[in-house]
């Protein structure tokens, strides 16, 4: 009986047949009946069920059936207030709870995700998108006006002002490629003198 309840616990509300969801309820019901010293009658066991099948099957069709009894576990401990008997209110309240902690979670979990990405940067000049270009392409600059200290002077140095307008122009002309190669040879030939 365990092993047959644990590999319930393992489906989607869904894929189970009529006669095993039917089962699984009413004793989930039950259990939580016992578990609040609660007695029910024939006819509030059966409507009871009848309502928890209901959105079971719509609502929550897609829920593992162990996440449910999860649900009603968190429940029955106080986690979403304070019960006094199992009751259909009782019930949707459990669900509803969960339902919005679910949904706090992953909205907290996709906030973030959004602020661990990397900001695109969004080039306000030529100089920038240049640059940008650049590093991108593992191009190293620091040759160019060697000793120009930009965050001292407060504005982009010549040269690089200079290649900037280049790259405008080999962009239009779709010659990037051989700006790239360009700018490498004249620093592989720095290093080498």
């Amino acid at each position: 009986m365990q092993e047959m309840y644990r590999k319930i616990q393992e489906k989607k509300i869904d894929i189970l047949d009529n006669q095993t969801l039917n089962s699984w309820i009413e004793d989930e019901i039950i259990s939580l009946a016992n578990d609040f010293d609660q007695r029910l009658s024939d006819e509030i066991l059966l409507h009871i069920c009848k309502r928890l099948k209901n959105i079971l099957t719509t609502k929550y069709k897609s829920w593992y059936v162990g996440t449910i009894h999860a649900v009603f576990q968190t429940g029955l401990n106080g986690g979403y207030g304070i019960s006094h008997k199992i009751s259909v209110k009782t019930i949707f309240q459990w669900l509803g709870a969960a339902q919005n902690n679910m949904a706090n979670l992953k909205a907290d979990a996709a906030e973030a995700e959004s602020q661990n990405k990397p900001k695109a940067i969004i080039p306000d000049s030529i100089e920038t998108e240049f640059l940008i270009w650049a590093s991108t392409n593992m191009l190293c600059l620091d040759h160019i006006d060697h000793g120009y200290d930009p965050l001292k002077e407060k504005k982009v140095s010549p040269g690089i002002r200079k290649l900037s307008e280049e790259y405008q122009m080999a962009k239009e002309m779709n010659l990037l490629d051989p700006l790239k190669n360009r700018l490498k040879n004249e620093r592989l030939n720095l290093i080498e003198q």
